[in-house]
């Protein structure tokens, strides 16, 4: 036995279990007081719904996260998740345009656990006057559909969107579009596509600017309909008051065809698009007249032709 007690080793092991205990006794029974960092935890602006009804806004904040120093016992702190201490600010206090410093209220939702520090303990605020417009929402097309088809009227819904926030920001937004890609298609769009916004020299807003930020929107997506009209070649006939007169004289008629289309389903089945009547005696007086073509309904021209030329060879 004294020659164990005497061995370096078996004393160093006593020495650490003796450390365990009363690291354990410390830890365990006396359940000491300890810090935790809370970092990053983002800052919630209440209010601002009182805040727009008091005709302000808010266009910039110097702060939108608070980092906090917590501190309780060892034992209760590692128990709770500290993801849901929260931070806040109350900006329905405000009643007036400019800056504003306000406080950074931390909510710690457990029982015995303080703050001792925290970073910042106050926010500075620019507010401005809170307005509305609404832009009506362009469509852009971009690509090509497929050979011999083009698109028909364009239906948006919402046909406008609404836009909310500080008066100076608001400003700075001109125009509201949505890119419809034809991609080839040939059968007809249905399609839910996102509002772009665009600055007064025609710049993209981008959703990660100030701007897009501290503006509400009404929505931010609209829906597109369109059909997608196969295109018909059809030859034009010239009509005649009174066509003995010309007897055999030929003439020509420009353009001799012509390219239609339309939401009609039995359309395709023309194969011709005649002209109002033209009066033979002042063809062959003047050599060349134009005709309006007459279309039957819901028929429309390629490129609005609406009249041809009939010339005597």
């Amino acid at each position: 036995m004294k020659k164990l007690i005497n061995n370096d080793n078996f004393l160093k092991f006593i020495s650490l279990l003796i450390a365990i205990a009363m690291w354990l006794f410390i830890i365990v029974v006396n359940d000491p007081v300890t810090e935790a960092t809370v970092r990053d935890i983002p800052i919630q602006f209440v209010g601002e719904e009182i805040l727009h009804n008091n005709g302000f806004a808010i266009v910039s904040e110097s702060a939108t996260s608070v980092t906090v120093k917590v501190k309780g016992s060892r034992k209760r702190m590692g128990n709770y998740n500290m993801d849901s201490v929260i931070a806040r600010v109350d900006v329905s206090g405000i009643t007036s345009t400019g800056n504003n410093s306000l406080p950074v209220e931390v909510v710690v939702p457990f029982e015995n656990i303080g703050i001792s520090t925290q970073e910042p303990y106050t926010v500075d605020i620019k507010t401005d006057v809170y307005e509305e417009k609404e832009l009506p929402v362009e469509v852009e097309r971009t690509g090509k559909l497929a050979t011999d088809y083009i698109a028909g009227d364009l239906v948006v819904e919402p046909k406008n969107v609404k836009i909310s926030g500080p008066k100076s920001v608001l400003e700075k937004i001109a125009k509201a579009k949505a890119v419809l890609e034809l991609s080839d298609q040939d059968v007809d769009f249905d399609t839910t596509v996102p509002i772009k916004f665009y600055d007064v020299e025609g710049k993209e807003i981008l959703s990660r600017d100030a701007i897009s930020n501290v503006v509400d929107k009404s929505t931010e997506m609209v829906r597109i309909t369109c059909p997608v009209l196969k295109i018909k070649e059809v030859y034009v006939e010239a009509q005649f008051n009174y066509p003995e007169l010309l007897g055999t004289t030929e003439y020509a008629i420009e353009p001799e065809k012509i390219y239609i289309y339309s939401d009609q389903l039995d359309y395709t089945k023309i194969i011709s698009v005649q002209t109002e009547p033209i009066a033979a005696e002042k063809l062959l007086e003047s050599k060349k007249v134009k005709a309006k073509l007459l279309l039957p309904e819901n028929v429309k021209v390629i490129d609005d032709v609406s009249e041809v030329e009939v010339s005597l060879k």
